[in-house]
């Protein structure tokens, strides 16, 4: 699978390091798999994009993943999507989007530049 799964119990993260070529399949398999535990409810998301190829989403795609997130997943309250390129930007845009325009979701989806910065981002 091009997306690398570590759960860090001590700090409440879950860190999904993506590498290669990423589909809305992957996402959505990643999403099914890994929220749906209710061990990890509450916890943030640490989504890293910069080694991954997510080029192949459209607008509408990111739009359509997170719609299936929303539906399934109401245990993450913070993802943090880290970015590298400007391409990537559209994507993470797309996706931090959706749960904005619903507002009984508690969830907050924000794009960085820089790790350590969307690290503490979550921890706070």
């Amino acid at each position: 699978m091009p997306i690398e799964i570590t759960i860090n119990h001590d700090d409440q993260i879950v860190y999904a390091i993506c590498h290669g070529r990423v589909t809305p399949p992957d996402i959505q398999h990643y999403q099914c798999e890994t929220w749906n535990s209710t061990e990890i409810k509450g916890y943030g998301e640490f989504f890293d994009v910069r080694k991954g190829d997510v080029s192949d989403f459209s607008s509408p795609d990111a739009v359509t993943t997170t719609n299936k997130d929303n539906e399934k997943n109401s245990s993450v309250n913070k993802t943090a999507i880290v970015i590298s390129a400007g391409w990537q930007k559209r994507f993470a845009i797309a996706y931090a989007m959706k749960p904005g325009l619903n507002p009984d979701n508690p969830r907050t989806i924000e794009y960085f530049f820089i790790s350590s910065i969307a690290l503490d981002w979550l921890k706070k």
